[in-house]
Parts: C-alpha cells; structure tokens; sequence
C-alpha cells in the first residue's frame, strides 16, 4: 500500500472547460492508476481513458504512461498537467 500524497492539478486548453478551473491541488492514492481514477470521481469526467496520442496526462513533465510501466509512485508535491497534444503540418 502506497498511502496518500497530495498533488497538484493543473488543467490546459479544453480540459480547463471540463475542469472548470486551472488547478488544484488534492490528495489521492501514490499510485497513479488508481490517482487517476479518484481524480474522475473528483471532477466527474474520465480522464484515465484520454492517455492517447492526442490527449495528453504528464507527471512533472513526463507521460503518464512512463509511471505506469515504470510503477513510480506519486509524491507529495507532484504536478499532473492535463492537455490536449496538437499535432498536423
């Protein structure tokens, strides 16, 4: 068992609308997969089923998917950026 760490939340482009705010900053579980599903429950809006190419969920920075192969916990003071990856030519 992990235990709880609080993160902050931050939330770009049309996840801001989604989120109705900019950030936060919550406690949820140190691991991620079940972090994210408590920050659904939270917001009211899936957020585990946008890791894609085009929707992105980055830890400090890095892909969310990186903890998750990695299984890295969370830690107090992380940042989770949720944004929409814009691609094209």
């Amino acid at each position: 068992m992990n235990g709880k760490v609080s993160v902050q939340l931050q939330f770009l482009g049309s996840f801001r609308d989604l989120a109705g705010k900019k950030h936060d900053i919550v406690e949820v579980d140190a691991d991620v997969t079940k972090a994210l599903l408590e920050i659904e429950q939270m917001l009211g809006f899936h957020c585990s089923n946008r890791i894609s190419e085009t929707e992105g969920i980055f830890i400090n920075g890095r892909h969310v998917c990186f903890f998750i192969e990695q299984n890295k916990p969370l830690k107090d003071g992380d940042t989770i950026t949720f944004l929409h990856l814009v691609g094209g030519g």
